[in-house]
């Protein structure tokens, strides 16, 4: 009872603003999961064959149609797969975007353009290549691969773009188109002297990035990847927003900010390379999606990488479903479609953030 007073008292002497803000935060939160839920039903329903939801009710409504049916079988083995899989990568890629921008306090941070993406697709490559799945098939080394090449992308960058203890917009930029060009000719390299058969077409139809090859074996995969990036990437939230007020104000408040940014690249690179190895290159979510959610939302970093992940995977799932039903012959790759709307969002914020640090 002494503890229910209390909070009750702490509730009443709150300021008309915060009960505001977290109403407001509340009421997205409500408004983002039922638009993830109408999302998800929407891809369900919608590709290149659309499911009539009568008949798929009235095959899940009998025993014995419920796993035999045509709508049932495309619905469970195809598209739910699929689906899921897009959602976690989205909620993968923008948890990602959202902890680079906060550790690198830039606005722009995000996998594709710091090259991190391209780093784990090395990593990939050269698992691809050397065939490490027959000899190391334990380790999962496609995963294992493309996390040591996410990961030690985001180190170089951030080492190449710190000076005098802040990371300049063009400096950042130019450390990414540096390194990305480096690691695809690093690419190219390996296909051309490669001996594997068709590694080269397999290679350019997973750059482009896509779902094409989502079973429930790559939900299986991705998912333990990201639910342990995304969770410490959130578990780091309250440090996160001590250090985009720079790193001498968190360590004033006893944020030990090297170790930190360490857990939180590894977390990145985690969550990034599991998307990675499953779907390919995918640019531009982890850019606009937190970008987004920080104005709706605003900057604390509780709420903002939870609210990013929700609306990564919307953003996802709505890109792929479009890819798959835009042209009726033929799949436009999701990458193509987030590179649409991704670069004019980029130059936006290229012009309107300037020199602008959080």
């Amino acid at each position: 009872m002494d503890n229910m007073a209390g909070i009750m008292e702490e509730r009443e002497n709150e300021c008309p603003g915060e009960q505001i803000r977290r109403g407001r935060t509340a009421v997205i939160f409500a408004g983002l999961g039922l638009l993830l839920l109408a999302v998800f039903s929407v891809s369900l329903l919608w590709g290149s064959a659309n499911i009539p939801w009568r008949e798929l009710a009235a095959e899940m409504g009998h025993a014995e149609t419920r796993a035999s049916g045509r709508w049932s079988e495309i619905l469970i083995n195809i598209r739910l797969p699929r689906v899921l899989l897009a959602a976690l990568v989205g909620a993968s890629l923008a948890c990602a975007g959202a902890c680079l921008q906060g550790v690198f306090r830039n606005p722009m941070a995000d996998p594709y353009i710091l090259g991190v993406s391209a780093g784990g697709a090395v990593g990939a490559t050269i698992s691809m290549a050397f065939r490490l799945d027959r000899h190391l098939p334990f380790l999962n080394p496609l995963t294992l691969f493309a996390f040591l090449g996410s990961f030690a992308t985001a180190g170089i960058v951030y080492a190449f773009s710190l000076r005098n203890g802040r990371i300049q917009v063009t400096t950042l930029l130019l450390t990414g188109l540096a390194l990305s060009a480096l690691l695809s000719a690093i690419m190219s390299f390996i296909v051309v002297v490669s001996v594997v058969e068709d590694l080269a077409q397999t290679v350019y139809f997973w750059l482009l990035g896509g779902f094409y090859r989502a079973g429930w074996k790559e939900v299986g995969q991705v998912l333990p990847a990201t639910l342990v990036g995304c969770l410490v990437i959130w578990f780091f939230s309250r440090e996160l927003n001590a250090m985009v007020l720079g790193d001498e104000t968190a360590r004033s408040v006893g944020v030990d900010v090297e170790r930190t940014k360490k857990w939180l690249l590894v977390a990145a690179a985690l969550a990034c390379a599991s998307s990675v190895s499953v779907a390919g290159i995918i640019g531009f979510v982890g850019l606009i999606t937190p970008h987004v959610v920080r104005l709706l939302i605003g900057p604390d970093h509780r709420v903002l990488v939870p609210a990013s992940a929700i609306a990564g995977a919307i953003f996802m799932m709505g890109c792929d479903t479009i890819a798959r039903s835009i042209t009726p012959k033929t799949e436009i790759p999701v990458g193509i479609l987030t590179a649409f709307l991704g670069v004019p969002f980029f130059l936006y914020l290229m012009k309107t953030s300037r020199n602008i640090y959080f």
